[in-house]
């Protein structure tokens, strides 16, 4: 071919490149069509808002309305467009396209995937509803807030407060855009009602303030306008303090070598087993640069895919003997010895090696299943159907995770007859098989759940994990004689919530004012029988008069006490209970809730709890009202006048009464008095001015 063909082609492809490039349009929507453009955006390690459009890329009208939101609140949301690789690595592999997808709560470490991770959260908004008017409202709903908006007075040393004094209850969407992006500054809006607002000379309203402390804060410039992000944002950052706890950059720890030997001691200690990769070197970046090494990469994903946390990762910067004349990868093997030290790892050729090294040494206590009858009764049992002669590393590394609280077998090559035994329908397949607890019911009337690859994505650990997690929230250890013994637990911290309230258990929060003394033995009756039914619930109570941060949070006024709420600490949702506090009123709210009947609301920002010490001390501080002696006289005048006002009311009701009854015998009276000619009259007028009616109409 010659040369100017080449030229003529190259130049042709050039050409398309550029038009395909450029035929991105949505200057406001991020283009995201790679794991690595996911990585870049930045979108799962802020808390900023990201409305995301899974769908066709030449969607002209949902793409437009998601770039026109975009350009009109930039400060509050950022917008894009995810392909199905980026889907599926956020967790929309069940889901099927076109969808709108939130990322709104706070990014969390994902130890599995050694990265920042947020939940997505899909919008029942159909492409044909998603106009500006719509996505505005949603942005407004949905945006996520670190504003309080029950006042604290007790200000704590060394925290810098922003405190919005208005007339309205609710903060707006340039407030909550301005507590996401300054988490170094807890926020509140206080409005113009009791007596927070005496604690600031406010002028007029609303007012904005900074300060490290009652005494020392700054007022907003008046000059400025408060209805302008830019002009909020300029004014806050100037008193933000440097965070330096708030890194999201999710660098890589190195440990000293000291360092390295208390963490092994620590893991001995604690008596659990697990292997331990270590890489040990000089310097950061030499020999191997694990910011940049594609085998180190890949080694750590094989590990956290196939084993979890059952491999310990290491980076250590050599500066002890055994590491500083062969720098590299070492490994200590999976089990429980009487001592560990680093004396004891093992080096490694290899990046390349070392994953299937460690792997290899962990052990299998799988059992070999043949029939129905080799399932352990009253247990869960997690069984894999394969073509195999040996349990796959993923399927062994989960049994040593969840030993003993499930039986993990295996069937290899199972015939038709086994396939039929099980209720199977193709190979490989991992099946839970939960035995009924009735002695009455024959073992073989089992219940099963299929892991589905569709919708719970790739068997890697951290799946299969989350599904058995599931499966033991729902079916749980059989109940004995203790566990019938129900209480309410009283919760003051985050701690204790989690210590009774944790997973895919839901909490009954009570709210109560002070003490749970009057209601204890009504709501020990409930959780005695959510316990006997085996409902994945517990029962809490806090004092809402020092917990008035979180009983709000929670959807309880101070003015509602008592009352409950089911709180979800898997999903960070809550419903709150409205009407009578009495057992037969909340049994039906819990069962509501469990069945789905009722609808939940996410919580904005994590439980506010406060020391329940200086609540105590808060409370010890106040006065106890002084009585004037002229009070008694004044309320019995004031009574006086009320029941004198009540007399006359009903006096006159009374007087209309009457006045209505005679009325009424006054129109019987008249109806029973015949009116022959008049009725006569009137049917005749009627006749002749029907017609004249229907002219006029």
């Amino acid at each position: 071919m010659p040369l100017h063909w080449h030229a003529l082609i190259a130049a042709l492809l050039v050409l398309i490149v550029d038009r395909a490039v450029g035929a991105w349009s949505y200057e406001n929507v991020l283009r995201v069509d790679s794991v690595q453009a996911l990585r870049a955006s930045g979108m799962e390690s802020t808390q900023k808002l990201w409305v995301l459009w899974y769908g066709d890329d030449t969607a002209a009208s949902a793409l437009t309305a998601l770039d026109d939101v975009a350009r009109e609140l930039p400060y509050a949301m950022r917008a894009g467009w995810i392909s199905k690789e980026v889907a599926t690595s956020i967790g929309l592999q069940s889901l099927t396209p076109p969808l709108l997808v939130l990322l709104r709560e706070k990014p969390t470490w994902n130890p599995y995937k050694e990265r920042l991770f947020r939940p997505p959260e899909p919008m029942p908004i159909l492409p044909s509803q998603m106009d500006l008017r719509t996505l505005k409202k949603l942005v407004r709903e949905r945006a996520p807030s670190n504003v309080l908006t029950a006042w604290n007075s007790s200000w704590p040393p060394n925290e810098t407060r922003a405190v919005l004094l208005t007339k309205k209850k609710t903060p707006s969407l340039l407030y909550k855009a301005l507590s996401v992006d300054f988490p170094s500054i807890r926020f509140y809006l206080v409005a113009d009602e009791g007596d927070a607002h005496g604690q600031f000379p406010a002028v007029s309203l609303p007012t904005l303030l900074v300060g490290p402390s009652e005494a020392d804060y700054k007022l907003f410039p008046a000059e400025k306008d408060l209805t302008s992000y830019d002009d909020l944002a300029s004014f806050v950052r100037d008193h933000a303090p440097h965070n330096n706890n708030d890194n999201n950059t999710a660098e890589p720890e190195w440990l000293s070598t000291a360092a390295l030997e208390a963490a092994l001691a620590e893991a001995h200690a604690n008596g659990n087993a697990s292997a331990w990769l270590v890489l040990a070197q000089p310097e950061t970046s030499s020999p191997i640069d694990v910011a940049s090494s594609a085998e180190w990469a890949q080694c750590v994903q094989d590990i956290r895919s196939k084993a979890g946390l059952l491999v310990r990762i290491a980076l250590v910067l050599c500066d002890a003997s055994w590491c500083a004349d062969k720098p590299g990868v070492y490994h200590l093997p999976y089990a429980k010895k009487p001592s560990i030290s680093a004396a004891s790892l093992v080096p490694l050729p290899s990046v390349a090696a070392s994953a299937a090294s460690v792997l290899r040494t962990l052990p299998d206590t799988t059992s070999g299943l043949y029939g129905s009858n080799d399932l352990n009764a009253d247990t869960l049992s997690f069984v894999l159907f394969t073509t195999k002669d040996e349990a796959p590393t993923v399927f062994q590394a989960v049994a040593l995770a969840y030993a003993p609280r499930l039986q993990f077998g295996v069937v290899y090559k199972p015939s038709p007859e086994i396939k039929a035994q099980f209720g199977i329908g193709h190979v490989p397949s991992m099946v839970a098989f939960m035995t009924p607890r009735d002695p009455s019911v024959p073992k073989e009337q089992f219940s099963m759940a299929f892991y589905d690859k569709k919708q719970l994505g790739p068997p890697t650990f951290e799946n299969i994990a989350r599904f058995l997690d599931q499966l033991l929230a729902s079916y749980g250890p059989a109940t004995t004689a203790d566990s019938d013994v129900a209480s309410i637990v009283h919760v003051h911290s985050s701690e204790s919530l989690a210590s009774v309230c944790s997973g895919a258990t839901l909490c009954v929060v009570s709210a109560v004012a002070d003490t749970i003394a009057p209601h204890e033995e009504m709501l020990l009756e409930l959780a005695r029988q959510s316990k006997a039914a085996g409902s994945p619930v517990v029962y809490v109570w806090l004092d809402g008069t020092c917990q008035a941060n979180v009983a709000q949070q929670l959807g309880i006024e101070s003015w509602h006490f008592p009352s409950v709420a089911v709180y979800s600490p898997l999903k960070h949702r809550v419903a709150t209970h409205v009407g009578v506090f009495d057992a037969a009123s909340v049994e039906a709210f819990v069962h509501s809730v469990l069945y789905g009947k009722t609808r939940t609301v996410a919580i904005d920002g994590p439980l506010a709890w406060m020391d329940p010490a200086a609540c105590t001390a808060r409370s010890a501080e106040v006065v106890s009202p002084v009585v004037e002696e002229d009070d008694d006289e004044d309320m019995a005048d004031v009574m006086a006048e009320i029941l004198a006002d009540e007399a006359r009311q009903k006096e006159a009701r009374k007087r209309a009464l009457q006045e209505e009854i005679e009325a009424a015998k006054k129109a019987v009276e008249d109806a029973a008095t015949p009116k022959k000619s008049k009725k006569k009259l009137k049917k005749r007028k009627k006749k002749t001015t029907k017609t004249t009616e229907k002219d006029e109409l």
